[in-house]
């Protein structure tokens, strides 16, 4: 299973997207801060919609820096979800922070709008200037009549030319405004003192809200930076997953064994995943997947206890 595609609208991600919009709608720094594995990453990357942004074709080159993109890349998003490398650099923070907003300009509609006319104009100037190539070709072997003198094919070509356009169409790249509202930043317990400060700067800057995603003591460890923590608005708990909600995910993530009336799988399979998985979205889906190996290798078509048993021991997930 995909987490990104299997991703399931949960009530923790109806209150976390809640909560991003607050930071985003404020101009706050919030924290949000929960247990590995159920589903604080996975929520933030569905929030921003950065499975758009996450292709090779937004990694130019200086050369293609100023390139249009692909109409299949237009969107409207305007969060970045940002995951710092292990020990990472403050300088570096800024820089690839920088560089994700950028992402999000790019693929702006005013930017999309933009590129399209820019290109249609281009398209048209440059058979303009292959025709004009042609005439002054035909006038320097004499094959017209002279309409005067020109040194090169340059003075020959008439405005707009394939430059006017390009300079032009720079110019109002460069007028077209950051769309970000919101930055959120993952693996926050990765970023020193320094990196925080950095963090810290570009909230400052103004414009956007930041969302602060770790583990539990987050918050704790935040406030002992006085000047960060000060400029918090929000926290967030990401709670593990109730009994409900994991019977409900394994509705979508296994349909065909949970969406009956009394679904292929006994009261005993049920509770004992409900256990084995304490409300955690990551065990459970990869407990899920276990399960269905073991009915596809054995040809069953129920999930019975033994099951779930078997599939278990075959992760690393402890005594249930």
């Amino acid at each position: 299973m995909n987490s990104y595609a299997s991703f399931i609208n949960t009530n923790q991600y109806k209150l976390f997207s809640e909560f991003c919009d607050a930071c985003a709608s404020y101009k706050y720094i919030g924290i949000c801060y929960g247990p590995p594995g159920v589903g604080k990453t996975l929520s933030a990357h569905r929030y921003a919609s950065w499975d758009i942004f996450s292709g090779t074709e937004f990694y130019p080159s200086d050369s293609q820096h100023h390139e249009y993109i692909k109409a299949s890349r237009m969107s409207e998003g305007t969060a970045v979800f940002y995951t710092p490398p292990v020990a990472v650099q403050a300088r570096t923070v800024y820089r690839e922070i920088e560089a994700l907003r950028e992402r999000i300009r790019i693929s702006s509609n005013e930017m999309f709008e933009l590129n399209t006319r820019r290109e249609e104009l281009l398209n048209n100037t440059k058979e303009k200037r292959e025709k004009e190539r042609e005439q002054f070709e035909a006038l320097q072997i004499g094959k017209v009549r002279n309409i005067g003198s020109y040194s090169s094919c340059a003075e020959y070509e008439t405005s707009p030319t394939v430059y006017d356009i390009q300079t032009e169409s720079t110019a109002l790249r460069r007028k077209i405004k950051d769309p970000t509202q919101l930055i959120i930043v993952d693996e926050t317990e990765r970023l020193s003192a320094a990196s925080l400060d950095q963090i810290r700067y570009i909230y400052d800057e103004g414009g956007v809200g930041v969302v602060l995603i770790g583990m539990p003591g987050l918050k704790k460890r935040l406030a002992r930076y006085a000047q960060l923590s000060s400029r918090v608005g929000f926290v967030h708990k990401f709670d593990p997953l109730n009994a409900d909600q994991v019977r409900d995910i394994c509705k979508e993530l296994c349909p065909s064994y949970f969406k009956t009336q009394n679904g292929l799988i006994s009261a005993d399979a049920m509770t004992a995943i409900i256990r084995m998985t304490r409300g955690n979205f990551r065990l459970l889906e990869r407990l899920l997947s276990q399960i269905e190996r073991v009915l596809e290798i054995n040809k069953l078509s129920e999930i019975t206890l033994e099951v779930v048993e078997v599939a278990r021991e075959n992760l690393v997930i402890g005594a249930a």
